[in-house]
Protein backbone atom coordinates (compact mmCIF):
# COMPACT_ATOMS: atom_id res chain seq x y z
CA UNK A 1 0.00 0.00 0.00
CA UNK A 2 2.97 2.03 -0.13
CA UNK A 3 2.28 3.57 -3.74
CA UNK A 4 -1.05 4.11 -2.92
CA UNK A 5 -2.87 7.81 -2.63
CA UNK A 6 -3.07 8.04 1.52
CA UNK A 7 -6.70 8.41 1.70
CA UNK A 8 -7.19 5.24 -0.32
CA UNK A 9 -4.90 3.40 2.32
CA UNK A 10 -6.73 5.54 5.23
CA UNK A 11 -10.19 4.56 3.41
CA UNK A 12 -9.29 0.81 3.38
CA UNK A 13 -7.71 0.37 6.47
CA UNK A 14 -10.42 2.21 8.05
CA UNK A 15 -13.02 -0.06 6.70
CA UNK A 16 -10.84 -3.49 6.85
CA UNK A 17 -10.10 -2.46 10.63
CA UNK A 18 -13.69 -1.40 11.51
CA UNK A 19 -14.97 -4.62 9.57
CA UNK A 20 -12.66 -6.65 11.26
CA UNK A 21 -13.66 -5.44 14.83
CA UNK A 22 -17.57 -6.31 14.13
CA UNK A 23 -17.00 -9.98 12.87
CA UNK A 24 -15.00 -10.21 15.80
CA UNK A 25 -17.51 -8.79 18.35
CA UNK A 26 -20.52 -11.14 16.86
CA UNK A 27 -18.35 -13.73 16.90
CA UNK A 28 -17.58 -13.64 19.94
CA UNK A 29 -21.65 -13.62 20.90
CA UNK A 30 -22.30 -16.22 18.73
CA UNK A 31 -23.59 -19.71 20.23
CA UNK A 32 -23.19 -22.41 17.74
CA UNK A 33 -26.20 -24.62 18.52
CA UNK A 34 -27.44 -27.53 16.08
CA UNK A 35 -30.16 -25.07 14.41
CA UNK A 36 -27.36 -22.01 13.94
CA UNK A 37 -25.34 -24.51 12.48
CA UNK A 38 -27.60 -26.03 10.10
CA UNK A 39 -28.79 -22.51 9.02
CA UNK A 40 -25.48 -21.73 8.31
CA UNK A 41 -24.29 -24.48 6.35
CA UNK A 42 -27.24 -24.32 4.00
CA UNK A 43 -27.38 -20.47 3.70
CA UNK A 44 -23.48 -20.42 3.56
CA UNK A 45 -23.69 -23.15 0.12
CA UNK A 46 -26.18 -20.69 -0.99
CA UNK A 47 -24.71 -17.90 -1.09
CA UNK A 48 -21.36 -19.36 -1.90
CA UNK A 49 -23.24 -20.31 -5.41
CA UNK A 50 -24.01 -17.27 -5.94
CA UNK A 51 -21.57 -14.88 -5.17
CA UNK A 52 -19.25 -17.13 -7.74
CA UNK A 53 -21.48 -15.75 -10.50
CA UNK A 54 -20.85 -11.99 -10.20
CA UNK A 55 -21.20 -9.94 -13.02
CA UNK A 56 -19.56 -6.26 -13.58
CA UNK A 57 -21.94 -3.27 -13.50
CA UNK A 58 -19.69 -0.20 -13.93
CA UNK A 59 -15.75 0.02 -13.17
CA UNK A 60 -15.15 -0.65 -9.83
CA UNK A 61 -18.60 -2.19 -8.87
CA UNK A 62 -20.27 -5.99 -9.15
CA UNK A 63 -23.97 -7.15 -8.60
CA UNK A 64 -24.44 -10.69 -7.32
CA UNK A 65 -27.59 -12.75 -6.02
CA UNK A 66 -26.13 -13.16 -2.94
CA UNK A 67 -27.82 -9.81 -1.50
CA UNK A 68 -30.31 -12.05 -1.57
CA UNK A 69 -29.02 -14.36 0.78
CA UNK A 70 -26.52 -12.24 3.26
CA UNK A 71 -30.09 -9.65 4.17
CA UNK A 72 -32.11 -12.89 4.46
CA UNK A 73 -29.57 -14.20 6.85
CA UNK A 74 -29.62 -11.07 8.81
CA UNK A 75 -33.19 -11.65 9.02
CA UNK A 76 -33.32 -15.03 10.14
CA UNK A 77 -30.40 -14.60 12.64
CA UNK A 78 -29.37 -11.60 13.66
CA UNK A 79 -25.89 -9.78 12.93
CA UNK A 80 -23.91 -13.24 14.30
CA UNK A 81 -25.34 -15.66 12.03
CA UNK A 82 -24.53 -13.22 8.52
CA UNK A 83 -21.02 -12.29 10.36
CA UNK A 84 -20.43 -16.30 10.00
CA UNK A 85 -22.16 -16.81 6.97
CA UNK A 86 -20.20 -13.55 5.28
CA UNK A 87 -16.80 -14.69 6.77
CA UNK A 88 -16.98 -18.68 5.11
CA UNK A 89 -19.07 -18.59 2.04
CA UNK A 90 -18.01 -15.00 0.53
CA UNK A 91 -14.34 -15.39 2.08
CA UNK A 92 -13.96 -18.11 -0.28
CA UNK A 93 -15.60 -16.56 -3.11
CA UNK A 94 -13.28 -13.45 -2.58
CA UNK A 95 -10.22 -15.59 -3.30
CA UNK A 96 -11.48 -17.55 -5.84
CA UNK A 97 -12.63 -14.39 -7.99
CA UNK A 98 -9.69 -12.38 -7.36
CA UNK A 99 -7.07 -14.78 -7.72
CA UNK A 100 -6.09 -13.13 -11.13
CA UNK A 101 -4.62 -10.89 -9.10
CA UNK A 102 -2.12 -12.82 -7.56
CA UNK A 103 0.03 -12.96 -10.93
CA UNK A 104 0.56 -9.24 -10.57
CA UNK A 105 1.00 -8.48 -6.80
CA UNK A 106 -0.26 -10.54 -3.63
CA UNK A 107 -0.66 -8.20 -1.31
CA UNK A 108 -2.88 -6.14 -3.60
CA UNK A 109 -4.67 -9.63 -3.71
CA UNK A 110 -5.12 -9.85 -0.12
CA UNK A 111 -6.37 -6.14 0.73
CA UNK A 112 -8.78 -6.48 -2.22
CA UNK A 113 -10.55 -9.57 -0.55
CA UNK A 114 -9.69 -8.04 2.91
CA UNK A 115 -11.30 -4.96 1.65
CA UNK A 116 -14.44 -6.52 0.08
CA UNK A 117 -15.42 -9.07 2.38
CA UNK A 118 -15.07 -6.13 5.67
CA UNK A 119 -17.26 -4.18 3.48
CA UNK A 120 -19.81 -6.35 3.26
CA UNK A 121 -19.38 -7.45 7.21
CA UNK A 122 -20.14 -4.21 7.80
CA UNK A 123 -23.09 -4.19 5.70
CA UNK A 124 -24.46 -7.25 6.63
CA UNK A 125 -23.79 -6.21 10.38
CA UNK A 126 -25.53 -2.79 10.06
CA UNK A 127 -28.62 -4.24 8.54
CA UNK A 128 -28.70 -7.02 11.57
CA UNK A 129 -28.61 -4.61 13.97
CA UNK A 130 -31.15 -2.75 12.47
CA UNK A 131 -34.01 -5.65 12.97
CA UNK A 132 -32.70 -5.83 15.96
CA UNK A 133 -33.46 -2.71 17.28
CA UNK A 134 -36.96 -3.15 15.93
CA UNK A 135 -37.35 -6.58 17.29
CA UNK A 136 -37.90 -7.75 13.72
CA UNK A 137 -38.17 -11.67 13.80
CA UNK A 138 -39.36 -13.46 10.50
CA UNK A 139 -42.25 -16.16 10.66
CA UNK A 140 -44.85 -17.73 8.12
CA UNK A 141 -47.70 -14.78 9.21
CA UNK A 142 -46.08 -11.65 8.37
CA UNK A 143 -47.75 -8.20 9.30
CA UNK A 144 -47.79 -4.87 6.94
CA UNK A 145 -44.59 -3.99 9.67
CA UNK A 146 -42.84 -6.55 9.10
CA UNK A 147 -42.49 -5.80 5.35
CA UNK A 148 -41.44 -2.25 6.27
CA UNK A 149 -39.35 -3.65 8.68
CA UNK A 150 -37.79 -5.73 6.57
CA UNK A 151 -37.62 -3.44 3.19
CA UNK A 152 -35.95 -0.69 5.69
CA UNK A 153 -33.26 -3.25 6.37
CA UNK A 154 -32.43 -4.02 2.93
CA UNK A 155 -32.46 -0.64 2.00
CA UNK A 156 -30.05 -0.03 4.60
CA UNK A 157 -27.60 -2.32 3.53
CA UNK A 158 -27.54 -1.58 -0.06
CA UNK A 159 -26.80 1.71 1.06
CA UNK A 160 -24.05 1.08 3.01
CA UNK A 161 -22.75 -1.91 0.73
CA UNK A 162 -22.68 1.40 -2.12
CA UNK A 163 -21.57 4.10 -0.27
CA UNK A 164 -18.25 1.87 1.44
CA UNK A 165 -17.72 0.40 -2.47
CA UNK A 166 -17.99 4.35 -3.98
CA UNK A 167 -15.60 5.88 -1.72
CA UNK A 168 -13.12 3.06 -2.28
CA UNK A 169 -13.31 3.50 -6.47
CA UNK A 170 -13.41 7.63 -5.58
CA UNK A 171 -10.04 7.42 -3.60
CA UNK A 172 -8.84 5.11 -6.08
CA UNK A 173 -9.67 5.75 -9.75
CA UNK A 174 -10.82 9.56 -8.76
CA UNK A 175 -14.03 9.58 -9.64
CA UNK A 176 -16.89 11.44 -7.98
CA UNK A 177 -18.18 9.76 -5.20
CA UNK A 178 -21.93 10.72 -5.60
CA UNK A 179 -22.00 9.95 -9.41
CA UNK A 180 -20.63 6.71 -8.94
CA UNK A 181 -22.92 5.64 -6.12
CA UNK A 182 -26.30 7.08 -7.99
CA UNK A 183 -25.04 5.34 -11.28
CA UNK A 184 -24.23 1.81 -9.21
CA UNK A 185 -27.89 2.33 -7.60
CA UNK A 186 -30.09 3.72 -10.97
CA UNK A 187 -28.23 0.38 -13.21
CA UNK A 188 -29.15 -2.29 -10.62
CA UNK A 189 -32.16 -0.84 -9.02
CA UNK A 190 -35.10 -3.56 -10.70
CA UNK A 191 -32.99 -6.51 -9.42
CA UNK A 192 -32.04 -4.85 -6.41
CA UNK A 193 -35.37 -4.86 -5.56
CA UNK A 194 -36.16 -8.31 -6.97
CA UNK A 195 -33.79 -9.44 -4.48
CA UNK A 196 -35.02 -7.56 -1.65
CA UNK A 197 -37.96 -9.30 -1.98
CA UNK A 198 -36.65 -12.48 -2.85
CA UNK A 199 -34.44 -11.83 0.61
CA UNK A 200 -37.97 -11.75 2.38
CA UNK A 201 -39.29 -14.72 0.97
CA UNK A 202 -36.26 -16.79 1.77
CA UNK A 203 -36.68 -15.77 5.21
CA UNK A 204 -40.29 -16.66 5.31
CA UNK A 205 -39.25 -20.39 3.35
CA UNK A 206 -36.70 -20.91 6.15
CA UNK A 207 -38.64 -20.46 9.02
CA UNK A 208 -40.48 -23.42 7.71
CA UNK A 209 -37.55 -25.63 7.44
CA UNK A 210 -33.77 -24.57 6.94
CA UNK A 211 -33.52 -27.04 3.90
CA UNK A 212 -36.58 -25.36 2.30
CA UNK A 213 -34.27 -22.28 1.60
CA UNK A 214 -32.76 -24.42 -1.74
CA UNK A 215 -36.06 -24.10 -3.17
CA UNK A 216 -35.09 -20.32 -3.51
CA UNK A 217 -31.67 -20.74 -5.39
CA UNK A 218 -33.86 -21.19 -8.81
CA UNK A 219 -35.27 -17.57 -8.69
CA UNK A 220 -31.89 -16.12 -7.04
CA UNK A 221 -30.37 -17.29 -10.50
CA UNK A 222 -33.10 -16.28 -12.83
CA UNK A 223 -32.14 -12.80 -11.17
CA UNK A 224 -28.58 -12.99 -11.74
CA UNK A 225 -29.21 -14.03 -15.68
CA UNK A 226 -31.10 -11.26 -16.12
CA UNK A 227 -28.55 -8.97 -15.18
CA UNK A 228 -25.91 -10.98 -16.66
CA UNK A 229 -28.24 -10.48 -20.05
CA UNK A 230 -28.43 -6.81 -19.71
CA UNK A 231 -24.87 -6.53 -19.53
CA UNK A 232 -24.13 -8.50 -22.06
CA UNK A 233 -26.97 -6.76 -24.63
CA UNK A 234 -25.09 -3.33 -23.33
CA UNK A 235 -21.50 -4.62 -24.62
CA UNK A 236 -22.99 -6.05 -27.79
CA UNK A 237 -25.01 -3.00 -28.44
CA UNK A 238 -21.95 -1.02 -28.06
CA UNK A 239 -19.57 -3.17 -30.31
CA UNK A 240 -22.01 -2.99 -32.95
CA UNK A 241 -22.35 0.94 -32.85
CA UNK A 242 -18.58 0.50 -33.21
CA UNK A 243 -18.57 -1.80 -36.42
CA UNK A 244 -20.85 -0.15 -38.18
CA UNK A 245 -18.98 3.05 -37.43
CA UNK A 246 -15.77 1.80 -38.60
CA UNK A 247 -17.76 0.21 -41.66
CA UNK A 248 -18.62 3.48 -42.68
CA UNK A 249 -15.51 5.49 -42.29
CA UNK A 250 -14.03 2.73 -45.11
CA UNK A 251 -16.79 4.84 -47.84
CA UNK A 252 -15.50 8.18 -46.58
CA UNK A 253 -12.15 8.11 -44.31
CA UNK A 254 -11.82 11.57 -43.26
CA UNK A 255 -15.42 11.30 -41.77
CA UNK A 256 -14.18 9.00 -40.13
CA UNK A 257 -10.86 10.68 -38.94
CA UNK A 258 -12.79 13.37 -37.85
CA UNK A 259 -15.89 11.61 -36.38
CA UNK A 260 -12.74 9.79 -33.71
CA UNK A 261 -11.11 13.20 -32.82
CA UNK A 262 -15.02 14.77 -32.38
CA UNK A 263 -15.14 11.13 -29.77
CA UNK A 264 -12.11 12.25 -27.95
CA UNK A 265 -12.84 15.56 -27.48
CA UNK A 266 -16.97 14.99 -26.39
CA UNK A 267 -15.22 12.56 -23.25
CA UNK A 268 -12.65 15.11 -22.70
CA UNK A 269 -15.68 17.18 -20.46
CA UNK A 270 -16.79 14.04 -19.07
CA UNK A 271 -12.89 12.75 -17.87
CA UNK A 272 -12.55 16.29 -16.13
CA UNK A 273 -15.92 15.96 -14.54
CA UNK A 274 -14.93 12.86 -12.93
CA UNK A 275 -17.14 11.39 -13.73
CA UNK A 276 -17.98 7.41 -13.24
CA UNK A 277 -17.06 5.12 -16.15
CA UNK A 278 -20.13 4.09 -16.73
CA UNK A 279 -23.13 4.07 -19.58
CA UNK A 280 -23.16 7.71 -19.67
CA UNK A 281 -19.97 7.99 -20.88
CA UNK A 282 -19.28 4.93 -22.77
CA UNK A 283 -23.36 6.35 -25.10
CA UNK A 284 -21.52 10.17 -25.52
CA UNK A 285 -18.58 8.37 -27.23
CA UNK A 286 -20.72 6.28 -29.11
CA UNK A 287 -22.94 9.28 -30.17
CA UNK A 288 -19.91 11.50 -31.03
CA UNK A 289 -18.32 8.61 -33.23
CA UNK A 290 -21.14 8.86 -35.23
CA UNK A 291 -23.49 10.92 -35.22
CA UNK A 292 -21.34 12.66 -38.47
CA UNK A 293 -20.54 9.38 -40.09
CA UNK A 294 -24.17 9.02 -41.05
CA UNK A 295 -24.02 11.28 -43.02
CA UNK A 296 -21.69 9.66 -45.04
CA UNK A 297 -24.66 7.51 -45.90
CA UNK A 298 -26.97 10.17 -47.46
CA UNK A 299 -26.11 10.74 -51.36
CA UNK A 300 -24.14 13.78 -51.94
CA UNK A 301 -26.92 15.98 -53.49
CA UNK A 302 -28.31 16.15 -50.28
CA UNK A 303 -25.00 16.33 -48.18
CA UNK A 304 -23.10 19.00 -50.02
CA UNK A 305 -20.22 19.38 -47.57
CA UNK A 306 -19.69 15.80 -48.44
CA UNK A 307 -20.03 16.42 -51.81
CA UNK A 308 -17.23 19.60 -51.34
CA UNK A 309 -15.06 17.22 -49.76
CA UNK A 310 -15.34 14.65 -52.36
CA UNK A 311 -14.68 17.50 -55.07
CA UNK A 312 -11.50 18.23 -53.30
CA UNK A 313 -12.89 21.85 -52.02
CA UNK A 314 -12.38 22.20 -48.30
Amino acid sequence: MANWPRKLTLCVSTVVSFGVALALHQLWNTRLDPSVVQSWIVLAVLNLLCELFEVGIIHGHAFTAGISVTVATAFIGGPQLATLVVLTSTLLAELWLRRKLLVSSRKRYLIVVAFNTAQLVISVVIAGLLCAATSFQPSVSWTFLDFARALLAFIMYLTTNLLLVSGAVHFSEGVRFWPHFWTSLRIHFVQALALGFLAILLAIVHSLSPWYSIIILLPLFIVQMSLREHVRLRVQVKQAFEKIAQIVSTRDPYTGVHSEKVAELAIKPVQALQLPQGSKKSRLRLASMTWERSLSLMPSSLNPARSTRKNGRS
